[in-house]
């Protein structure tokens, strides 16, 4: 959500919080980053095998897919907290 003048280009915008080099996108988050795999099974009534795709997840019940979304930022908050005190 930065100015584009300052924005890094999409291939530069990995993921830091899993190494793997993917794109750090919506559905990365959602669908692939391991550190929310636990919320996702948590969750696990809003991922279905015939629904893969960003579209398919946001027509679930709006208030479980907000409830993961708040709870995916505030791990991704709890985590990126942890590694500034470590560093």
């Amino acid at each position: 959500y930065l100015p584009e003048a300052v924005k890094p280009p999409r291939h530069q915008r990995t993921c830091l919080l899993c190494g793997s080099n993917s794109i750090e996108d919506e559905s990365h988050m959602v669908f692939d980053c391991p550190l929310y795999d636990s919320l996702r099974f948590q969750f696990a009534d809003l991922f279905s095998a015939d629904c893969q795709t960003l579209f398919c997840f946001l027509q679930n019940n709006q208030d479980r897919v907000a409830e993961f979304i708040h709870s995916c930022f505030t791990l991704r908050s709890q985590v990126t907290q942890m590694s500034l005190a470590g560093s």
